[in-house]
Order: C-alpha cells, then structure tokens, then sequence
C-alpha cells in the first residue's frame, strides 16, 4: 500500500486546468515535507524564481524548469530560450551588496565565487550541447533581494527573480509562433529531460 511520498522525494504541485501556470508542468516543483530544511528551501527558491519567469511564455520565450545535466547527477533550475539565445538561470538565497572583481563574486559580504563558478559550468554544459547553434548566457536570481535592478558578474546577470523577468522579457521577446525557437526548445526538451523523470 502506497503511503504517499517518503523523506527526500518530491511532490508535483497539484494545477487546476484553469490555472496561467499549466503550460504542460507546473512551474518547478515543491518538495515534500519530510526532506530537509536546507534542500526544501533551495526547492522553493526555485518555484519562486520558476513562477516570475513564466510570465515569459506570454512573450513568446520558452521556460522549461528542473532539467537533468546530462552525463551527470547535477540540475538546472530553469532554462529560458528565446530570441537571443538560451539563458540558464541558478537561484540563490541571497541578499545584501554585490561586489564584483574579475574572479570572485562577494553578495552581503559571503563569497559566492563557487556558486556562480557552478553556474558557469552548467552554461558551457549547454553551450557544448547545442553546439553553436544559439548565444548561451548565465543568470543568477537572489531570492532575497529586492526589485532595484541587476548586477553583472562577467556575462552573468545577477538580480531579484522580478528584476531578471524583466531583464530576460526585453533580451528575449519573441514572436509566438518562431519556427526557429520551437525547434530549438524541443531539441533541448530532448537533452535535457525533467529531473523527475531521472529519479
């Protein structure tokens, strides 16, 4: 008898079909109860960040949310694909002043050279993986942090999720019916499969 999910599994997030969220999944996933605070936190920064970029489809971007890396156990958190390439964004629960020089990254006095260090190797993970076929750049949201704008660290935009929408809206507006754009997202749909499905 099925009891329901045990510690460390993952519950989808029930969706009404009448829901502006129910393109196909639910904007991230939600984590069961009984996983620890830590990565519970981390999944609802996630579905944060995932409900302020769904907003996107209505620009004719592609969001997919919590894909595998393939050849590896790691994950992206949302992939966001529109008319000037392919944007992998990262959250974090961050706040405070960023402070940025050529080879680390300090935000509200934390070091967090690692964490965009990890970002950066899920980017040349998709870079490789398309092969040139579209710009692939990075973002950070910081969950924390209020709507005043982004930062940049190198190429990599760092913001509130509010702040990098309105950023990725006006980089990536496209039109909705973009043959180009629909046969990128599905060749990326077939690379990087949802992490549920691999678990």
């Amino acid at each position: 008898m099925d009891s329901g999910p045990r510690s460390g599994e993952f519950t989808a997030i029930p969706v009404a079909d009448d829901d502006p969220f129910a393109h196909g999944e639910a904007p991230g996933v939600m984590p069961h109860q009984g996983i620890d605070r830590k990565r519970r936190r981390k999944m609802e920064d996630a579905h944060r960040v995932g409900m302020a970029l769904e907003v996107l489809t209505h620009y004719g971007v592609r969001v997919m949310h919590d894909r595998s890396v393939p050849g590896s156990d790691g994950v992206i958190e949302q992939v966001v694909i529109g008319n000037n390439g392919i944007t992998v964004v990262r959250s974090a629960r961050l706040m405070g002043r960023i402070r940025s020089t050529k080879n680390e990254l300090y935000i509200g006095g934390a070091n967090a050279t690692v964490l965009v260090n990890g970002l950066r190797s899920r980017v040349n993970t998709v870079r490789h993986l398309v092969g040139g076929e579209a710009e692939v750049q990075g973002a950070f949201a910081l969950t924390r942090r209020r709507r005043d704008g982004l930062k940049f660290h190198g190429k990599i935009a760092l913001g509130s999720p509010q702040a990098l929408a309105d950023y990725l809206e006006q980089a990536h507006r496209a039109e909705p019916d973009d043959e180009h754009l629909g046969a990128l997202a599905e060749e990326l749909e077939g690379i990087f499969l949802p992490a549920a499905m691999l678990s």
